[in-house]
């Protein structure tokens, strides 16, 4: 029995041996199991207890099938060793086959990656050019809407602005006979229409001015007759009745003789404010401090003036009548007006690159704020004419003279501050033209 425990104890080590893993062990392990089953079935024979012995033997005929049988063990594990062997190989092959795959998927991937970008940048370049032609499409439509509504805009407005500049300019210059097309419902048209009664408005005062002016000049010429024989008449009655004629009558004759002077005086004046701006001057270069020379000598019966030339800027192309008549109004109101037996009134001149600016400047009492701008109005006079004698004039024929140039006159003057009046004439820098201001021997006013 201890021989037959032995074997049993090694066919169990045989059987725990058995191993799914492919390779020749369980070839070894079989034959092994064999020999030992060999051994068990020979140590069997000779076991005397036939009941142990057949026991024993259907337990080893059971597990001689179970293992060695057509379907026993060692075949099932060899069954299975060749489909696992053949699983691994299969695995191998899609192991291979999927390494393949994966290497065509890679290159297939970067060919394709290539592709796209190769696909890309060409499609960027499509659309970079698609984008410039719409672009260069869209200019092209812009500007011949551009042009389109330049077209509209020179048509319909650009165009009558060039023509309502042109009235405008034509209307500065004097002309305004012809009349301004306001038809449209436009701003443009709201312009023309306030500029044609403009026209109209200065057509009408020019028409009046003129008028004015001539009745101005035939009433003075016209009155000049009957004064001067009425100044004659005086003259004969005090050279006829000198001795018979009381003195009270002399005085009044005497009146009558002021006041006859006053008159002729006004009317003189009057004829020459009428005058201005009409009748055609000599045009040449004027020089202040040659001009100071004849003023000095037709002031010279008040030498206790002096007329200094303080800035002279030269010789400049100018009108030299009015401009001459400007300057003696305005020495001659500055010393008719002066509060002392002496003064001294100063002069300059200075050059700009468009006009000229002459100041008059004396020592005077001066002129109050209040009556500045009354002094060029005509027949005003800041103090009465027994006063002083004067026809109001002056100052009027100076801003007419002025105006009548392209230029104007000011005034600047404070007593409240300091002594004197400043006169500022400034007149362009003007070429001969046929139509020029008129030609005033510059006699005082």
């Amino acid at each position: 029995m201890g021989e037959i425990s032995g074997s049993v104890a090694s066919l169990a080590i045989l059987t725990k041996d058995f191993s799914l893993e492919t390779g020749t062990g369980n070839t070894g392990v079989r034959q092994s199991l064999v020999a030992e089953i060999n051994i068990l079935a020979s140590r069997l024979a000779r076991l005397k207890n036939l009941e142990a012995r057949h026991d024993i033997a259907g337990v080893l005929v059971d597990y001689r099938n179970t293992m060695l049988g057509p379907d026993g063990v060692v075949e099932a594990l060899s069954a299975l060793q060749t489909r696992q062997a053949g699983q691994e190989q299969l695995y191998g092959e899609a192991e291979a086959v999927l390494n393949n795959i994966g290497a065509w998927t890679r290159s297939s991937t970067q060919r394709a990656a290539m592709e796209f970008r190769q696909s890309a940048a060409e499609t960027s370049r499509i659309v970079e050019r698609i984008r410039f032609v719409d672009v260069a499409f869209n200019m092209c439509m812009l500007l011949i809407s551009l042009a389109l509504l330049w077209f509209m805009i020179e048509v319909r407005m650009i165009s009558r602005i060039h023509r309502l500049t042109r009235h405008i300019q034509r209307m500065s210059r004097g002309h305004l006979e012809d009349p301004i097309d306001t038809a449209g419902s436009d701003e443009i048209a709201e312009i023309a229409k306030a500029v044609e009664k403009s026209r109209l408005t200065a057509a009408a005062l020019q028409r009046s001015n003129e008028e004015l002016e001539r009745f101005a000049y035939v009433a003075a010429h016209d009155l000049r007759a009957p004064l001067c024989a009425i100044s004659n008449l005086i003259e004969w009655t005090e050279e006829d009745f000198a001795d018979e004629m009381p003195a009270d009558a002399q005085k009044n004759i005497g009146l009558i003789r002021n006041r006859t002077d006053r008159l002729s005086g006004h009317l003189s004046a009057l004829l020459d404010y009428a005058r201005a701006g009409q009748i055609d001057g000599e045009h040449g270069a004027f020089s202040l401090t040659k001009f100071a020379e004849e003023l000095r000598l037709y002031f010279n019966s008040n030498s206790a003036f002096e007329i200094r030339v303080e800035q002279d800027c030269g010789p400049f192309g100018a009108y030299l009548t009015p401009l001459k008549t400007i300057l003696i109004n305005l020495v001659s109101n500055a010393n008719k007006h002066h509060d002392r037996s002496s003064g001294t009134i100063r002069m300059s001149s200075e050059l700009y690159p468009n006009y000229v600016e002459i100041t008059v400047a004396d020592d005077g009492p001066g002129i109050p704020k209040q009556y500045q701008d009354q002094i060029f109005v005509l027949f005003q006079t800041l103090k009465s004419r027994d006063e002083v004698e004067g026809s109001g004039l002056g100052l009027a024929l100076v801003q007419k003279l002025a105006r009548s140039l392209g230029g104007s006159v000011s005034v600047v003057s404070n007593p409240d501050v300091a002594r004197g009046t400043v006169f500022t004439v400034r007149v362009p820098l003007n070429t001969p033209s046929a139509k020029t201001p008129n030609d005033i021997q510059g006699l005082a006013a």
